[in-house]
Formats: structure tokens, sequence, C-alpha cells
């Protein structure tokens, strides 16, 4: 719990008090830790096979090839979701959007 009566995970959250850094601050944080994973060719942007690349390595219901293109179906989706632009590749710019969306 901290001082001003919440709970420090929700301090820290919204970049309160004593936090040390403000939610922007985070978001690039997390943003530059997501395109350094997934981002192979070092272009600046996360292609789609580089998306899909990731989410293969992650992915730990490997059983069926049906589940797999069922997962991958969806996956191709939340990738359109978060393109924003529309240009076929994931931004920094696209990131920081989608995160801010699901926010709201």
């Amino acid at each position: 719990m901290c001082p001003s009566g919440t709970s420090l995970a929700a301090e820290t959250k919204r970049g309160g008090a004593g936090s040390g850094f403000s939610r922007n601050d985070a978001d690039d944080d997390v943003i530059g830790s997501m395109m350094s994973v997934a981002d192979f060719n070092k272009d600046g942007f996360v292609e789609y096979a580089e998306f899909e690349r990731v989410l293969d390595g992650f992915s730990e219901n490997k059983k069926s090839s049906s589940s797999t293109r069922s997962t991958f179906g969806v996956m191709e989706d939340v990738f359109r979701v978060m393109d924003k632009d529309g240009d076929g590749k994931l931004s920094a710019d696209d990131l920081k959007s989608y995160m801010q969306w699901g926010r709201v």
C-alpha cells in the first residue's frame, strides 16, 4: 500500500506519485522491448511473418495443425487491427496506438 492509500501496483500503473515514470515512458519502454523481440530483420517494423514467428515461438498449443491454423487466423485479424495505417507492417506508432486503444 502506498502512503496515498492506493495499492502500489495501481499507483505505478497510472504513473502516480512516487512511481518515478509516467505511463507514456512505460509505454515507450514496452513498445521498444516488443519491437526488439519481434523485428528480426531490424528494419524498424514488424511484418506479419515476424509477428507470426514470435507467436509460433511462444505457442504452447502445438498439438494439431488445425488448431494452429485457427489460432493464426485469429492472429491475422489481430495484426490487421494493430496495423492502424494498413501498410502491412507494425510500427512503434501502430503499437502505441493499439495499446492506448486497449485502455479505453
